[in-house]
């Protein structure tokens, strides 16, 4: 990604740690719908395996319900996220990394899941971002996303950054144009009491 984004994200997101903890650290236990999801991903991966969990935040909701079953590692851009995360998760493997820059080697982790955080990558970024993301992914891996569905493409006024909301159409073509086949696909509407009004797209793809 480059420089004057991350900045704007680091900004953005450091401001705010104990605000995110705050409100989402405990997503995954109220919300069935992603804990479905996140057990269907889990189911097809061999215990054990290497997954990654990218734009893991302060919260590290994947990490933490994915390290019950396998070897997880978490990253995320902003340094304030993962050193408070550190402090309330000090068993998790927690590292400070732009995931469009990885530094792995090649078909590394058996899986990679990444929540709301490939909104955040300049479209004219974004398929590069993919295919690196591809890179570390062993052969008949898997990648597992959620966005924002909608069409906005530029500014987010509310956090100063960039951001994306997609169609079903357009993630399910990026992810086929970077050679992976659709296994999950699902969409729910927002939980009012804390999340913004755009619905959801869960995506789990295979290499």
């Amino acid at each position: 990604m480059n420089k004057e984004e991350i900045e704007k994200i680091r900004a953005s997101y450091s401001t705010k740690v104990q605000e995110y903890f705050n409100t989402y650290a405990d997503e995954v236990d109220r919300n069935e719908f992603d804990q479905k999801f996140l057990r269907a991903f889990s189911d097809l991966i061999s215990r054990g395996e290497k997954v990654l969990d990218i734009g893991c935040g302060s919260t590290c909701q994947s990490a933490r319900y994915l390290s019950q079953k396998f070897n997880v590692t978490g990253i995320d851009i902003v340094p304030e996220c993962i050193s408070y995360a550190k402090s309330r998760f000090p068993d998790l493997n927690l590292e400070v990394m732009d995931f469009t820059d990885l530094r792995y080697s090649d078909e590394s982790f058996a899986a990679v899941i990444g929540y709301y955080c490939l909104g955040h990558i300049p479209s004219n970024e974004r398929m590069q971002s993919l295919n690196e993301i591809n890179r570390i992914i062993k052969k008949a891996g898997y990648l597992a996303l959620v966005v924002h569905e909608g069409d906005h493409d530029g500014p987010d006024e509310r956090f100063g950054t960039f951001f994306k909301s997609f169609s079903v159409k357009e993630l399910r073509d990026e992810l086929s144009d970077i050679g992976m086949n659709i296994v999950i696909e699902q969409t729910r509407d927002p939980i009012p009491s804390y999340e913004s009004r755009l619905r959801r797209i869960y995506i789990i793809a295979q290499k």
